[in-house]
């Protein structure tokens, strides 16, 4: 988490100057405990890691943990669990903070965010070269297994596709076999890595949060955008229970239709956010399917729809979304 994350935290829970300093000795697993002071009241903050999101079995750790500090001291304990997982609403001592939203915003706010290259010639037909846009980057199973009925389908030809890592021959196999994967597919799997072209922004470039580079990956990007109809989102978390959204969604409601191969709730969490969805290109049911591989299926079936349909509809459903593209973008600049 950045330091505008912490400070936003502070400013929203305390409305005050604080005090800080570290402390990892609380034992809450996969997340960083911060000791605040302000004046004669001590506050600790459990932020929870964002590569995973939190859980409510998190959660129900953490307090009996500083319960039981409680007992043994003598006195309650003043601690706020910190999750962007809005499930949590419900328990007390929860602060709901989306830091790849709010980091979006203030990557805009800054004046990192250039938006006005995605919009050029945007009625223009000519100026697609694919269908979709596609970016898989580091393998995660429903990652994996979407990508395979991209190419047992052949629509992967139809999109802008990366797959970031070269996956091992033994871990190849072992996938594959698990999941019964076609030869076909496995022998994309093993000439990967791909990439659209320099200008993707991958993990390797992505790892110190703290690098202005970070800015241009909460950011999409203008080269790909402009060759595309829609965007197929590839969240980083989709049969887990707990919800949990990344730039991977963010970044492309302002400026693209996206269909997101995410968990369920998805978009209803982002239509509380304010954002508007695009149920005039794609068939938004898939979002309340419960069963991760019918809901996987579904999403799938609707990329297929698109990529079969006649290019000159295609484009009629692609404009018909610029309302909502719009909005969307007033929503992140606050010109709303």
């Amino acid at each position: 988490m950045d330091r505008d994350a912490l400070n936003y935290i502070i400013q929203e829970v305390e409305k005050l100057k604080v005090d800080t300093k570290y402390n990892f000795d609380y034992g809450v697993p996969g997340a960083l405990t911060i000791d605040y002071y302000t004046q004669n009241i001590h506050f600790i903050f459990v932020v929870q890691g964002t590569a995973d999101g939190s859980n409510e079995e998190q959660y129900l750790k953490c307090k009996s943990l500083f319960d039981y500090h409680g007992v043994l001291n003598g006195t309650k304990m003043n601690w706020i669990f910190v999750s962007s997982n809005p499930q949590l609403s419900k328990y007390p001592n929860v602060l709901i903070f989306d830091q790849y939203f709010e980091s979006m915003i203030r990557t805009f706010e800054h004046g990192k965010w250039d938006t006005n290259p995605l919009f050029n010639n945007v009625s223009n037909v000519n100026n697609k070269t694919h269908r979709f846009l596609c970016y898989g980057g580091v393998p995660r199973s429903h990652r994996i297994i979407f990508l395979s009925k991209l190419v047992d389908s052949g629509i992967v030809d139809l999109g802008l596709v990366s797959f970031h890592r070269h996956l091992e021959k033994h871990e190849y196999i072992e996938i594959c076999e698990k999941n019964n994967f076609s030869d076909k597919f496995i022998h994309y799997l093993s000439n990967g890595p791909y990439k659209i072209n320099d200008d993707e922004y991958t993990l390797e470039k992505t790892l110190n949060y703290m690098n202005p580079i970070w800015d241009e990956y909460l950011s999409p990007n203008p080269s790909h955008i402009q060759k595309v109809y829609f965007n197929v989102s590839l969240e980083t978390s989709f049969y887990e229970p707990h919800l949990f959204i990344t730039e991977k969604t963010y970044k492309f409601l302002p400026c693209i239709p996206t269909i997101v191969v995410g968990q369920k709730g998805v978009l209803s969490r982002v239509k509380d956010l304010g954002f508007k969805t695009f149920p005039m290109m794609f068939d938004e049911s898939y979002d309340e399917i419960e069963d991760g591989d019918s809901r996987m299926n579904f999403i799938f079936n609707e990329v297929k729809k698109l990529c079969e349909m006649d290019e000159e509809q295609l484009n009629d459903l692609y404009l018909s979304c610029r309302e909502n593209i719009d909005y969307n973008l007033k929503l992140i600049k606050g010109d709303l």
